[in-house]
């Protein structure tokens, strides 16, 4: 889990280049940051310290060009702004400045699009949000806060966070879906940048996410997510595809999309779905797709989903002694199947509520008909 991207290996960003793409990255990385550290003492003593402190800002503005650096000379971008080194509550930053800037990040992408350039471009724009269900705590945030210190003012490539709220109530939309309308707001300024370019026709947009906040952690319906691909006219409005394919794919996507083959050197385990989504593509595109998650294996088809849980002894005997504990006082069961005790207290239960939206989480052979049950309710193996 979180496994470090190494530089001896390859990755999309270097595929890209090699085909003669300007790489860019902004947002969220959080595949390892090439040495370039906080002790978590010095780490939390910052987060209470003012952001302008000298001390401080020698700090986190040193990690911060340091994972910059990181990004550039070790895995392959060109481009390497407005950036988080994981999630907002580890940046070694004050505490005023560990929270989402969809605006900054935005203003970063168009930065790094509008740029002049001869080459075409790759723009891998990874964002923190949602990070979470539905919720607007955020729009109390300091809209000048980012990781790599205050801004002197806001961003203007978005509206106002307050005018977010003011449109959902206007429209009777609750308020808790307004992060999916900031997200949506973002999207809209790419597009507009993009036009503005005249490069609109003749870009790929992918837009896709990593998982569901519902099932996370574990390989149910967490790793069931939409993807939307935009390419001007090459793709007709409103196609709907509906094969099984994953993240493992989009390396060799990308790559075909430009018109190249993946490096020898960087064998993949996925392959490209372009043929499909231009419609050339008459047969399923993949009968199987493997899952794996800790100790949890599943089969996905388009009709069935199997999932085999195999922790090793160690663990199974701590399950099998917490839940005697559990059928004695009625208390919530916190480890799962990846071995690891839900470290978020007070949330009762399995990490992310598994046991309670998957009736079956404790079983260690599943068996679901997707056609009739995609939320996994139902273990039919019997």
């Amino acid at each position: 889990f979180n496994q470090p991207l190494q530089p001896s290996e390859g990755n999309f960003a270097r595929e890209m280049k090699r085909l003669g793409y300007e790489t860019g990255f902004v947002g969220k990385w959080h595949n390892g940051n090439g040495g370039v550290r906080v002790d978590r003492e010095t780490s939390n003593r910052i987060r209470g310290m003012d952001p302008d402190d000298p001390e401080a800002k020698e700090i986190y503005q040193g990690f911060y060009k340091g994972l910059a650096r990181h990004l550039k000379d070790s895995i392959g971008f060109d481009f390497a702004e407005r950036i988080w080194a994981g999630n907002k509550e580890s940046q070694p930053v004050p505490q005023v400045m560990r929270v989402h800037n969809l605006e900054w990040l935005t203003e970063g992408a168009l930065k790094f699009i509008r740029q002049e350039r001869e080459k075409p471009f790759f723009l891998y724009m990874a964002l923190t949000v949602p990070h979470g269900r539905y919720y607007s705590d955020w729009i109390n945030d300091d809209p000048l806060a980012t990781p790599a210190g205050m801004l002197s003012e806001r961003p203007d490539c978005m509206p106002p966070r307050e005018e977010i709220i003011g449109l959902l109530e206007e429209k009777g939309i609750d308020t808790r879906n307004a992060i999916a309308t900031w997200i949506d707001f973002s999207v809209a300024a790419l597009m507009e940048g993009l036009k503005e370019k005249e490069l609109d026709e003749n870009t790929v947009f992918i837009f896709i996410s990593d998982h569901q906040s519902r099932g996370k952690s574990a390989a149910y319906e967490g790793c069931r997510v939409p993807m939307f691909v935009w390419w001007g006219d090459r793709i007709p409005q409103g196609t709907r595809i509906d094969e099984i394919c994953a993240n493992i794919d989009v390396p060799s996507t990308l790559v075909d999309m430009a018109g190249g083959q993946v490096s020898p050197g960087n064998p993949q385990d996925g392959m490209s779905f372009l043929p499909v989504i231009l419609g050339k593509e008459k047969e399923d595109f993949r009968q199987a797709l493997l899952l794996e998650l800790g100790f949890s294996r599943s089969v996905v088809t388009k009709k069935y989903k199997y999932i085999a849980n195999r922790p090793p002894e160690s663990i199974a005997l701590r399950m099998q002694e917490e839940d005697k504990e559990y059928n004695a006082t009625g208390r919530r069961r916190r480890i799962g199947w990846a071995g690891s005790s839900n470290p978020h207290l007070p949330e009762p239960g399995i990490w992310f509520y598994a046991d309670r939206d998957f009736p079956n989480y404790f079983d260690k052979d599943q068996l679901y008909d997707l056609e009739k049950d995609w939320f996994e309710q139902e273990n039919i193996l019997d």
